[in-house]
């Protein structure tokens, strides 16, 4: 893609998707206790939109077979949905230029059992999806993409490692 700005845009459901390797073959798997994934998102454009990440094992063939589990699956959660953790746009004005971002935070747990599940469900690809709408897109309204545009992606992990030296006392 190829755009000149500033632009005026209206997106209607735009779906993007990723899959890397997630190898849980490792020893070290067993010694996680517990891990915490803390995401926060400063977004300056004026743009919604939904992200979810997949586990899903692998065919014969090597192809994703089915859909194990997802990160975003805690629906109690204000901003998760049956599409996946939402992410709210900036605000703008009458003439749809951004006047304030909006800041979206989420804390994922996962525990020993659940990676003993994805272990034993032969997860070996993360899938990671977005789904973008621009600002009101119900209503048809373009907004203004400007180069002054900013988003802030903080990504924290904090994880609980259980270990022994094997020396005896």
């Amino acid at each position: 893609v190829d755009i000149d700005l500033p632009l005026d845009a209206r997106l209607d459901t735009i779906i993007m998707a990723d899959t890397t390797n997630f190898d849980l073959s490792t020893d070290i798997y067993e010694q996680i206790k517990a891990v915490t994934l803390r995401i926060k998102i400063n977004n300056g454009f004026p743009i919604d939109g939904f992200s979810q990440i997949y586990f899903a094992d692998t065919t014969d063939q090597g192809g994703i077979g089915f859909y194990v589990d997802s990160v975003f699956n805690d629906l109690s959660h204000n901003d998760i949905t049956e599409d996946g953790w939402h992410l709210s746009p900036a605000t703008t004005d009458a003439q749809g230029i951004v006047t304030f971002p909006s800041e979206s935070e989420i804390f994922i747990y996962i525990d020993q059992e659940r990676f003993n599940y994805l272990k034993d469900s032969h997860v070996s690809k993360l899938i990671i999806t977005g789904k973008l709408n621009s600002y009101e897109s119900h209503t048809g309204l373009y907004v203004k993409m400007l180069g002054s545009y900013t988003m802030g992606v903080q990504v924290s992990l904090k994880a609980d490692f259980e270990a022994s030296s094997g020396d005896e006392f």
